[in-house]
């Protein structure tokens, strides 16, 4: 039995670790979790894209809340990508989203897919934790629309 848990154990260290090696290349600037200079092959950004693209659709609303976030985080990096199916479901979300927080932050990403430029700022995404990334997104967007028009 000892011998069969050992091995089980063994087992799952190596398969996480050959699991956890993608096509994808990232340069982190201290945040371990956020990749903030990357390489995507084109079969990976497909297959993110299409994976939180059908979370939007979610019974649990922590779930698209994140897919909400990391949509968002992709179009930030990658604004010439092809996004209106997902850009039209975001702005879906930001009408009937079933909660206020949903909707509110359906409406920030529906905001940078319109002008994703105004959302960059090098090549830097301290966070795509939802709440502290959609702050950020909102102090953005606070920043650059008031800010123009207080002069």
């Amino acid at each position: 039995m000892k011998t069969l848990s050992m091995f089980t154990a063994g087992l799952l260290l190596v398969s996480a670790s050959a699991m956890g090696q993608g096509t994808r290349q990232t340069v982190s600037y201290g945040a371990p979790h956020v990749a903030t200079t990357s390489v995507y092959s084109e079969a990976y950004v497909q297959k993110a894209v299409n994976t939180y693209t059908q979370l939007l659709s979610s019974g649990n609303d922590g779930i698209v809340m994140s897919a909400i976030a990391h949509l968002t985080c992709i179009r930030i990096d990658m604004p010439d990508l092809a996004m209106n199916e997902i850009e039209a479901k975001i702005a879906d979300l930001a009408e009937s989203g079933r909660t206020p927080v949903i909707r509110y932050k359906a409406y920030l990403a529906s905001m940078v897919f319109q002008s994703p430029e105004m959302f960059r700022v090098g090549d830097r995404v301290d966070s795509i934790e939802s709440d502290p990334f959609f702050r950020n997104i909102a102090a953005r967007a606070q920043t650059a629309l008031l800010g123009q028009n207080s002069k």
